[in-house]
C-alpha cells in the first residue's frame, strides 16, 4: 500500500530553506524528481553545495540537502527496478526529513489565532505498520494530535474508551480481523460514535468497497491511495473548524 503520490508536475514547497520538489514525469516503472532551491544553494548534478560561506547552520544545512539528493537517486532507482512500494517509502522519509529541516530553519513570528486553535486530533487506523507511522509524523508535524491503530478491532475499542474522542478517524479499507467498511458501519450504528468525522482511504474508489460518501451513514471524506498529504492536512483541519464553529 503506498502512502503519497506521485502525480506529475505536483509540487511540495519548503518555504523556510527555500526547496522545492516536484515530479518531472512518472510512468508505471520510471519516475524523476527534481529540486530547485534559492540563489546560495547550487543544484549540481549530484549534490546541492552551499556557496554561502561555511558557519555551522550552512554547513548543516548542506549535509542535509546531500543527503537528500542521496534519497531521490534512491527513489528513482526503486522506480526502474518496479519496487514502488520501497520507492514511496524513500520518498515520503525525504519529505518527513525536508520538514524537519524546514521547521529548524523557520523564523520565530508571533503567535497568531491559528497558532492557539487546539490541536486536530486524529486517530490513524492502517495495519501496515511503516505507512501507519510515517502518516502519523507527517501529521504531528503539521500541527496534529494523532493516535494510530494496527486494525479495526484495536480502533473499535480505543473509540469505545474513555480517552479523548479523535476529530477525525482515517480509516484505511483493507484491514485484517474487521475491515473499513465493518468499522464504519458499527460507528454509525453506535449513538455516542456516529457522528465522528471519518475518513476513509484506500488503493480503489469508494464505490469499489460499498462505501457511500456523505450522508448519515457513509464516510464523510474519501482520499485514494496514493495520498496527498498536503490535501489531506487541509481537509482534517477544514473539518475541524467546522466542529468547532458548531
Amino acid at each position: 500500500m503506498l502512502v503519497v503520490s506521485r502525480r506529475c508536475d505536483e509540487e511540495i514547497v519548503f518555504p523556510a530553506i527555500g526547496v522545492t520538489v516536484k515530479i518531472l514525469n512518472a510512468t508505471a516503472n520510471r519516475a524523476r524528481l527534481g529540486i530547485s532551491a534559492p540563489a546560495n544553494i547550487q543544484i549540481l548534478r549530484g549534490e546541492l553545495q552551499s556557496t554561502v560561506e561555511a558557519h555551522r547552520s550552512d554547513h548543516q544545512l548542506r549535509n542535509d540537502l546531500n543527503a537528500i539528493t542521496l534519497s531521490i537517486e534512491m527513489y528513482e532507482r526503486l522506480v526502474q527496478l518496479n519496487d514502488l512500494d520501497r520507492a514511496h517509502q524513500v520518498y515520503l522519509q525525504m519529505l518527513t526529513r525536508l520538514k524537519e529541516i524546514d521547521l529548524s530553519h523557520a523564523p520565530v513570528k508571533p503567535l497568531s489565532t491559528a497558532d492557539l486553535r487546539p490541536l486536530a486530533r486524529v486517530l490513524i487506523v492502517e495495519d501496515d505498520d511503516n505507512e501507519r507511522e510515517l502518516l502519523a509524523g507527517l501529521l504531528r508535524m503539521d500541527g496534529c494530535s494523532v493516535d494510530s491503530v494496527p486494525d479495526g478491532e484495536v480502533a473499535l475499542a480505543r473509540l469505545s474508551s474513555s480517552e479523548p474522542r479523535p476529530d477525525v478517524v482515517l480509516l484505511d479499507m483493507m484491514m485484517p480481523k474487521i475491515d473499513g467498511p465493518k468499522v464504519l458501519s458499527l460507528i454509525r450504528d453506535n449513538a455516542q460514535l456516529n457522528n465522528l468525522t471519518v475518513f476513509g482511504m484506500s488503493g480503489r474508489r469508494a464505490e469499489e468497497v460499498g462505501v457511500a460518501v456523505g450522508g448519515r451513514n457513509g464516510i464523510d471524506a474519501w482520499f485514494e491511495k496514493p495520498l496527498n498529504p498536503n490535501t489531506l492536512v487541509k481537509a482534517i483541519h477544514e473539518f475541524q473548524s467546522r466542529s468547532v464553529v458548531a
